[in-house]
């Protein structure tokens, strides 16, 4: 009982370090101010729709303020980047990648994290990221619950 609540709580730590760690990431790469109208209703409501999407996949919400800074009513980077190189890059890292040299696992939470930034702010593009997590051959690296 003791070992399953110390795995439980771990893993709570994990995937709060996980939420912090990716809010730390964009909130970095969205400081020039590329998230529109962050102050506004539609953000915050926006914000309310990924915390559904984030609670629905089984991962921690975020703050609805903080979520309408970094995403705003358009997603800011986090939709600028769909499916362009620098997604491409970043993504090569993971999985049975030819040109990679050391093996990295994807951690599955990371990939359920972006589809549901994506899927609220621009579902348009949600089929592109698909195509591009598809193309990592993570079957093999993935871990599965």
């Amino acid at each position: 009982m003791i070992a399953t609540q110390a795995r439980a709580l771990r893993s709570s730590v994990g995937a709060a370090g996980l939420v912090l760690a990716v809010g730390l990431g964009v909130t970095g790469c969205s400081a020039a101010g590329s998230a529109s109208d962050s102050g506004s209703d539609e953000a915050r409501t926006l914000a309310g729709q990924l915390n559904d999407r984030l609670a629905a996949s089984g991962l921690p919400t975020i703050d609805a303020e903080t979520a309408a800074s970094l995403y705003g009513t358009d997603g800011g980077v986090s939709c600028e980047n769909v499916g362009e190189l620098q997604q491409q890059l970043a993504l090569s890292q993971f999985g049975n990648n030819a040109n990679n040299l050391r093996r990295v696992v994807l951690d599955p939470s990371l990939v359920n994290y972006d589809l549901a930034v994506i899927d609220t702010y621009c579902p348009d593009q949600l089929a592109d990221f698909e195509d591009l997590v598809e193309e990592l051959d993570t079957e093999d690296t993935v871990p599965t619950p």
